[in-house]
């Protein structure tokens, strides 16, 4: 080999080394939880709903800033977590994207909002943030403003509905898809477009991360709420009532969200705070439980206390799933379970759908309706999942029986 050849040779293999070094980062991503944090984080900085941003992570790189194998996670030249694309990479350090989790992140709100902002992207409603129907068309934008994400060619598979349905199924948040009748049955809808919000619509607050506090909201009449969306709501005094007792709290500093679900976790922090409960064991593992990962880091001690009580037990597959919504039967069992009172349980007088209700439900419920805790109400609905307003009633109750004389005070 004559010395061109070989000063050639040695250029290009410490060419292909440097490129290497350069890229490999040999990094591991951080556990879900962990990110979901730096997400919320941001989400508060940027002013988008935390919901919006968890749902993009998800869906674009299941939450990978990295590969198994330690590498950024690179697809189709679209980079890291939130999978930002390369038409962006003038706008930020490419090096960063690759490397940085929380660089990233903020990268694609950033993004986001630049969709939000965009004037060929239609307005919704008011522009109110807070709004997740009002995200529709950035949504769309942000992954490619064009024909193939109208839902009126490809249905319900475009990347809009798409995330919105793992908002709705994963993150637990009730959102209305925008009409498609008002979408163009081709292209985009023009520039300047005001759509409608949809008269059912939902708020997903992005202070959800800060102290909370209590507002006051004035409404017609001179009476006055402490929560905007519960002022003449039917379960309003019971709402505030458990608030200013501290056992139920808003969803960010204006909302209470009175009909949105409940999760298990969420039943096991107000059941803990309702009735003072304290961890018995507290070496008692939960290494048994599938899926403990998947607890919210603020959840732990309460599903960990509930468990260990055996108030809330887990299921024969193992799993605790803590994400999962509450029906009005299993509220009750719940809440009999964390009474433990031995009360001599009456016949109640049947409901008129008696039949719906689950064999091993019936005595917890008989237990509740004769300590007066459950109203004597014509219908249970006992497979309806139970929202926010229906539990604080059954709390507001909770709280005020009296075990000695078996009585509500």
């Amino acid at each position: 080999m004559n010395k061109r050849m070989l000063s050639l040779f040695v250029m290009i293999l410490l060419t292909v080394q440097w490129v290497t070094v350069g890229v490999q980062v040999n990094a591991a991503n951080p556990s879900h939880e962990q990110i979901k944090e730096i997400i919320e984080e941001v989400a508060l900085e940027k002013n988008i709903p935390a919901v919006i941003l968890k749902a993009i992570a998800d869906k674009e790189s299941k939450f990978r800033q990295f590969t198994d194998s330690g590498a950024p996670f690179v697809s189709n030249g679209n980079t890291g977590i939130m999978q930002v694309n390369r038409v962006h990479h003038g706008t930020y350090d490419v090096q960063r994207l690759r490397e940085d989790l929380r660089y990233n992140i903020e990268a694609g709100a950033d993004i986001l909002q630049s969709k939000w902002d965009w004037s060929v992207v239609p307005t919704i409603g008011d522009g109110d943030p807070n709004i997740v129907e009002n995200w529709y068309f950035a949504l769309w934008a942000y992954n490619s403003w064009d024909g193939r994400n109208n839902p009126n060619i490809h249905g319900s598979g475009v990347y809009q509905e798409e995330l919105l349905q793992l908002v709705r199924e994963k993150y637990n948040q009730p959102v209305t898809s925008i009409d498609w009748s008002l979408i163009p049955r081709s292209g985009t809808p023009s520039g300047g477009t005001q759509v409608a919000t949809p008269e059912k619509h939902h708020y997903a607050v992005a202070e959800e991360k800060k102290e909370e506090k209590i507002f006051v909201v004035t409404r017609s009449g001179g009476n006055r709420s402490i929560f905007r969306d519960v002022a003449d709501h039917q379960q309003e005094m019971y709402i505030e009532s458990i608030v200013k007792e501290e056992i139920m709290s808003g969803v960010g500093q204006e909302l209470f969200k009175p009909d949105d679900l409940i999760t298990r976790e969420q039943v096991a922090k107000v059941i803990v705070d309702a009735l003072d409960l304290e961890v018995v064991d507290e070496t008692m593992a939960v290494s048994k439980i599938v899926d403990w990962h998947e607890v919210s880091g603020w959840a732990r001690d309460f599903m960990s206390i509930v468990y260990q009580l055996e108030i809330m037990t887990g299921y024969e597959d193992g799993t605790l799933r803590p994400s999962d919504f509450v029906t009005r039967e299993q509220a009750a069992v719940i809440l009999a379970s964390g009474l433990n009172t031995n009360t001599m349980i009456m016949t109640a007088e049947p409901y008129e759908d008696q039949e719906k209700i689950s064999p091993w439900a019936i005595d917890s419920i008989n237990e509740l309706k004769t300590l007066g805790i459950l109203q004597r109400d014509n219908r249970l609905r006992p497979k309806d999942y139970i929202t926010r307003a229906e539990f604080s009633k059954w709390i507001y109750y909770l709280l005020r029986y009296d075990s000695d004389a078996l009585r509500l005070q």
